[in-house]
């Protein structure tokens, strides 16, 4: 008992440090579980507060783009990759790097899925203005 105990803390020690967001929500959009770092990118002050969210209307740009991304659980039971514009609370814009896999009875959850982000915004800027330097390189 006491060695799974030491499992469950070294495990949940690793999702609440973990420098990428990770969640778990029904396929309505409601967060069930969400680790430090979604808080943190998406600028909220507790989990409490981020759990009252829902994914489609308050945290992805467009509602359309949610959708997409549970149809693709639907059918094949996960995504790889898949770049989403999401808003901060205070309506800032981020640019996330999305992997997903569906949840179901085998997981011990109630039926939903699990995702794990990355804040590739900077990244994005970055490449952009590098993008913009070599046209100017190239005209000048």
């Amino acid at each position: 008992m006491q060695a799974l105990r030491l499992s469950e803390a070294s495990f949940r020690s690793v999702v609440e440090g973990a420098p990428y967001a990770i969640c778990r929500a029904n396929f309505e959009g409601r967060l069930l579980q969400l680790n430090p770092a979604l808080q943190k990118i998406l600028g909220y002050e507790s989990a409490d507060e981020m759990i009252r969210t829902i994914l489609g209307s308050d945290v992805f740009q467009r509602a359309d783009d949610f959708q997409k991304l549970i149809e693709l659980l639907r059918t094949t039971g996960e995504f790889h990759d898949v770049e989403a514009e999401w808003k901060r609370k205070d309506g800032g814009p981020i640019t996330v790097m999305c992997s997903g896999r569906s949840l179901d009875e085998h997981h011990d959850t109630s039926p939903g899925f699990e995702v794990f982000a990355e804040d590739v915004t900077a990244r994005r800027v970055l490449e952009r203005q590098l993008r913009m330097a070599a046209k100017m390189e190239a005209v000048g």
